[in-house]
């Protein structure tokens, strides 16, 4: 098995295809391929995939096209030190850091990874973390976003290792909450989803806006809402208003609202192209899931929530509210309510001022 070249080392290997190494900026990459036309394949070490995986398009071409083995190790080499010459910030200190910190954590855990691998998103088991490092770490500290319902604060003492052990410990207080969400997600037809609320269907042109408590999830909801015309939902209104004592929180909140509505929820369609009424888009701004320019932090994007009573039309809250405001005819209902004309049908529409939050 001679090198074919001289690079860091590529020899043909006896099972079929390629193995060798290169070296970039001190760093060395191991890989395997093999040139079979169509069926060409390159796999390259934990540092390398994460390194090539957005451009596995190219890899492809290159290895489609090459005239030889030597002509891809050109290739790939080259690549390679396109990417890691195209964010100066990457040194091979830093390099060397976050691949033994990554390494100790587990690469197993690691979901993606951008090309300056400044950006690094793993994932414990359902839940992920997203960290972004700046090219002075460790002596800054990452920022993460989540989408767990508390905000996860990273210390600036803490490592790769350090972070992801602290996230799972940091997720355990979450059990029951997760619990009974996927509680409701498995025996539900679930609209939208976010992070202490679900959007459920109950007929089919009334569904159920629930926010789970986060430390107490098996206490009765804080905010529980009726969603659809007015001459639908007053009923449901008045079961839930006169069988709230019912709640026990043995149950779950699926079941306790089962209970005290007296009624079966309706399991999610097994058709596909089948959709609900509330999921249909904001005739306003053409859009289901509605979020300002300079959202606050941990803003949940709104959903259709004001539905007309004549022509069944599903509108954003703050889509209605700037239609509104804008038209010379609106009026003030109450010190709560505005009315106006419905955008599709022009019947007469009132809202609430206050957006119904989650």
């Amino acid at each position: 098995m001679d090198p074919i070249v001289g690079f860091e080392m590529i020899v043909c290997n006896p099972g079929g295809g390629f193995i060798g190494a290169i070296k970039v900026h001190s760093q060395q990459f191991d890989f395997e391929f093999d040139l079979k036309g169509e069926e060409s394949w390159f796999v390259g070490d934990a540092y390398l995939s994460a390194l090539l995986h957005p451009h596995v398009l190219v890899v492809a071409n290159v290895l489609k096209h090459a005239k030889g083995p030597a002509k891809v190790v050109v290739e790939i080499q080259k690549m390679v030190s396109d990417l890691l010459d195209y964010d100066r910030p990457l040194n091979s200190r830093y390099i060397s850091l976050i691949l033994k910190e990554i390494e100790e954590a587990g690469w197993n855990l690691v979901d993606k990874v951008d090309d300056t691998f400044t950006n690094i998103e793993f994932r414990i088991d359902e839940h992920k973390i997203a960290l972004k490092f700046e090219a002075s770490y460790p002596d800054s500290t990452p920022s993460a976003v989540t989408a767990t319902p508390k905000p996860f604060d990273i210390a600036a003492e803490w490592r790769i290792p350090d972070i992801i052990r602290e996230f799972e410990l940091f997720l355990q207080q979450f059990e029951e909450f997760y619990s009974c969400l996927a509680d409701i997600d498995e025996n539900c037809w679930v609209l939208d989803k976010g992070r202490t609320h679900r959007k459920i269907v109950l007929t089919e042109d009334v569904c159920i806006l629930l926010k789970i408590d986060i430390d107490q999830p098996h206490t009765v909801p804080k905010t529980i809402l009726f969603l659809g015309p007015e001459n639908v939902t007053s009923r449901y209104k008045d079961k839930w208003d006169h069988g709230i004592f019912k709640w026990k929180e043995l149950r779950t909140p699926r079941e306790n609202i089962k209970v005290i509505l007296d009624m079966k929820f309706p399991p999610k369609p097994e058709k596909k192209q089948q959709t609900h009424a509330f999921e249909s888009e904001c005739p306003i701004c053409f859009d289901y899931h509605y979020e300002p320019d300079d959202p606050e932090p941990n803003y949940e994007p709104e959903t259709p929530s004001i539905v007309c009573v004549q022509c069944q039309a599903h509108y954003h809250h703050t889509c209605m509210l700037e239609w509104f405001m804008n038209l010379e005819k609106v009026k003030v209902q109450s010190f709560s309510d505005l009315s106006g004309p419905c955008p599709h049908c022009k019947s007469k529409m009132s809202i609430p001022k206050r957006r119904m939050t989650h």
